[in-house]
């Protein structure tokens, strides 16, 4: 196991070593399964053929096991070019969203220029081009992939985005407040202020909270 390592795009982790021995060792014990069954169904043809009683049984069983396999086999081939479209896809997403990422990292030290961007605002805009980025691909990885915007994958995307907009709308309704506040510049760092009950100096004003800091040097996020 120590032998499997992590596999790299260039600087792009794609997948880690944890994460790839799990899927080795589950295709391992897979294919284990898989060759005790095809040792098993080659014994009982190779037995049953041998006499003529038992000869008609090879027939069923081939039309039991061999014709399912057949036909899933064909499915699966004929999909394949889809299947290899979608981890292409998925690939391209994750450098662009890596980019994203360490193009506002190296603005955010310095060593990028942005002037279009405040120095304070390279936090937030980052989050939301990369929030952005991940629903585009969801909305247009099936019609993208499939050639098909009526197709099941299409229609699954869709779906998939409808129910995380449902099951995420108190952390959208906070990020929309968390957007007002950032570019609008209601609330500046250094500025005292007063949140409800709390009270203190602005530290940093993110998407999901405020970092106060009260009275006693302690910090509180709101």
């Amino acid at each position: 196991p120590e032998r499997v390592g992590t596999i790299r795009l260039n600087t792009v982790q794609i997948i880690g070593a944890g994460p790839l021995r799990a899927l080795v060792l589950v295709a391992v014990v897979f294919g284990r399964w898989v060759l005790q069954v095809s040792v098993l169904y080659v014994w009982l043809i190779l037995s049953l053929s041998r006499f003529d009683v038992t000869r008609p049984f090879t027939h069923r069983l081939n039309h039991i096991f061999i014709d399912p396999l057949s036909s899933l086999t064909q499915r699966a081939l004929s999909a394949l070019p889809i299947v290899v479209l979608t981890f292409v896809f998925i690939a391209a997403v994750s450098v662009l969203l890596r980019f994203v990422e360490l193009f506002f990292a190296g603005v955010s030290r310095g060593q990028e220029k942005a002037q279009w961007l405040p120095r304070d605002l390279v936090a937030q805009t980052s989050t939301l081009i990369r929030i952005a980025i991940v629903l585009l691909a969801v909305l247009f990885a099936g019609p993208v992939v499939s050639g098909d915007p009526d197709s099941a994958l299409a229609r699954g995307g869709v779906s998939v985005l409808l129910a995380l907009s449902l099951a995420l709308t108190p952390l959208l309704c906070t990020v929309v407040c968390g957007v007002v506040l950032s570019f609008t510049r209601r609330l500046q760092v250094g500025d005292q202020v007063e949140l409800g009950q709390h009270m203190g100096r602005v530290l940093r004003v993110g998407l999901l909270d405020v970092l106060l800091e009260g009275r006693d040097g302690s910090g509180l996020r709101v």
